[in-house]
C-alpha cells in the first residue's frame, strides 16, 4: 500500500509527544503519580491536579526540615526552594518545566553526594569495624522520601532505586542543575556549595558514571529532541511562508484582476517586485513549479490558487519532517521502542514497510532543500553530534537511498520481465 503521510497538524503533535510516550513505555521516573478521581468528584469534573513543581517544592520540605544537624545542606536546598517558588507564582509553564528539572538535579545531587561520602568512609575501614550506613542518616531518608522513593530500604535498596530513576531522567535532572549552578557562578550564592572545593568535580563524576551506564537509552531521547526540535522549526516557518504567501496572493489580485491572463513567468514576477524576504521569497517559488500548481495553473482563479499554494506549503513542512523521521529509522542506533513510536507517529506501525526507500529519498531529498534554504536554523544536532556531523549524514543517506531505488527499480523491470516471459 502506498505511503501516504498523516496531516502535518497530527504529525507535529505525535512528534512533540514522543518523549511522553516513550518514558510510559519504558517505565521512566514520574515525579507526579498517575491521578484516581476521588469517589466524591464528579466524574464530568477534572480534577485540580498539583505540578510537578509544586508536588517536589511541598517535598523538599520535608528534606528542610528534616531531624538532620547538616544545616548547610538544607539551607541550600530551602534558598532555591524560596527562588523557585518565584518561578511557580509567574506560572510560565517552559519555565516551571526548567526549575523542576533544577529541583530534581539538586535532590539527586544529594542522594549521591552522601551515598559517595559513605563509600568513602567505608573505604578507609578495616572489616574489623562495622562499616557506616547511609540509612541511619535522617538527611538521606528524607532525600529518598521526597523522590517518592520506597520506605523500605533492603539491603539492595540501591540497585531497586536506580531501577526507579532512571539513567535518562537522572542525567536529565542532574545536567540542569549543573548548567543553572554554573552560569554565572551562581553556586557561589549557596554557602554550602561555595565552600566545597568538590562540589563540581563530584557533580561532574555523578554525571559521567550515570552517562557510562545508559548510553543507549540517552540516545534515544537525543534523537527525540531531533525530530522535535525539527517539527518546531518547520512548523514556525511554515506558518510565516502562508502568512506571507496569503498576504502576497492578495496583493496579486488585486494588481491583475484575471488570473486567466497570467502566466507562469508573470507570477513569479509579481512574486520578486512583491516579497522582500529572499528566503521566503525562494520557498514561494518553489511552491509555484511544483507540479500541483504549475500543471493545473490554466484551470484555476485566484481563490483556487492561493488554496493549493497553501496546501502545497503544509505538504512540504509535511515531507520536510517525514525526512526526519526517516534519517533515524535510518540510522541503526534507534531501538525497537522508539522504532515502534516513529513508524506509530507516520501512522505506518501496523505496516511499516509502507514507507519504502523512494519514499525515504523523498523526505530526505525535502530536508535536504529545507536545510539549504535556512543555512542559520539551530536544531538539537546532539544525536549527530553537531551540524556538520547531520550534513555529512544526509548527504551519505541521499547517497545510499538513491543506489537503493536503482537496484529495486531493476529488480522490478527483471521481474516484469519474468512474468511476461
Amino acid at each position: 500500500m502506498p505511503f501516504t503521510p498523516p496531516s502535518f497538524p497530527s504529525l507535529r503533535a505525535d512528534t512533540l509527544n514522543l518523549d511522553e510516550k516513550l518514558s510510559i513505555t519504558l517505565g521512566r521516573y514520574k515525579i507526579v503519580p498517575v491521578s484516581q478521581p476521588s469517589a466524591a468528584s464528579s466524574s464530568m469534573q477534572e480534577q485540580v491536579v498539583p505540578s510537578a513543581l509544586e508536588i517536589l517544592l511541598a517535598r523538599t520540605d520535608g528534606v528542610i526540615n528534616c531531624k538532620s544537624d547538616r544545616d548547610t545542606a538544607k539551607d541550600a536546598l530551602n534558598q532555591l526552594c524560596i527562588e523557585l517558588r518565584e518561578i511557580l507564582k509567574e506560572g510560565k509553564e517552559d519555565k516551571c518545566k526548567q526549575a523542576t528539572q533544577f529541583l530534581l538535579g539538586a535532590l539527586l545531587h544529594r542522594y549521591f553526594r552522601i551515598l559517595k561520602e559513605y563509600d568513602r568512609s567505608n573505604s578507609y575501614l578495616s572489616y574489623l569495624f562495622k562499616p557506616y550506613d547511609e540509612r541511619n542518616c535522617q538527611l538521606f531518608v528524607a532525600v529518598r522520601k521526597a523522590l517518592g522513593l520506597p520506605d523500605e530500604m533492603p539491603k539492595d535498596y540501591r540497585k531497586s532505586d536506580l531501577e526507579k530513576l532512571d539513567v535518562s531522567t537522572v542525567v536529565t535532572a542532574l545536567t540542569a542543575f549543573r548548567e543553572n549552578m554554573k552560569l554565572n557562578d551562581r553556586f557561589l550564592k549557596y554557602p554550602h556549595y561555595a565552600n566545597d572545593a568538590n562540589f563540581q568535580p563530584y557533580l561532574e563524576d555523578i554525571i559521567k558514571d550515570h552517562l557510562a551506564r545508559g548510553q543507549g537509552v540517552l540516545l534515544q531521547f537525543k534523537a527525540i529532541r531531533f525530530i522535535q526540535s525539527l517539527v518546531r522549526q518547520v512548523d514556525a516557518d511554515q506558518k510565516e511562508t502562508d502568512e506571507t504567501l496569503v498576504k502576497w496572493c492578495k496583493q496579486l489580485a488585486k494588481d491583475h484582476r484575471d488570473f486567466k491572463q497570467l502566466k507562469i513567468a508573470d507570477i513569479e514576477q509579481h512574486l520578486i517586485s512583491n516579497v522582500e524576504s529572499k528566503p521566503i521569497r525562494e520557498k514561494i517559488a518553489d511552491l509555484l513549479y511544483t507540479p500541483m500548481i504549475e500543471d493545473n495553473l490554466e484551470t484555476m482563479d485566484h481563490s483556487v490558487f492561493v488554496s493549493y499554494m497553501t496546501k502545497a506549503n503544509l505538504d512540504t513542512a509535511t515531507y520536510t519532517v517525514v525526512g526526519g523521521y526517516s534519517l533515524l529509522l535510518l540510522s541503526g542506533s534507534i531501538q525497537r521502542e522508539l522504532v515502534f513510536e516513529l513508524h506509530k507517529a507516520l501512522g505506518i506501525s501496523r505496516s511499516p514497510d509502507d514507507l519504502t526507500f523512494k519514499d525515504m529519498l523523498n523526505g530526505a531529498d525535502f530536508f535536504q532543500q529545507y536545510m539549504k534554504y535556512n543555512p542559520s536554523v539551530v536544531l538539537d544536532y546532539e544525536y549527530f553530534n553537531d551540524r556538520s556531523g547531520l550534513d555529512t549524514y544526509l548527504s551519505n543517506c541521499i547517497i545510499k537511498l538513491t543506489e537503493k531505488c536503482k537496484v529495486h527499480e531493476v529488480e522490478s523491470t527483471e521481474e516484469k520481465k519474468f512474468v511476461l516471459m
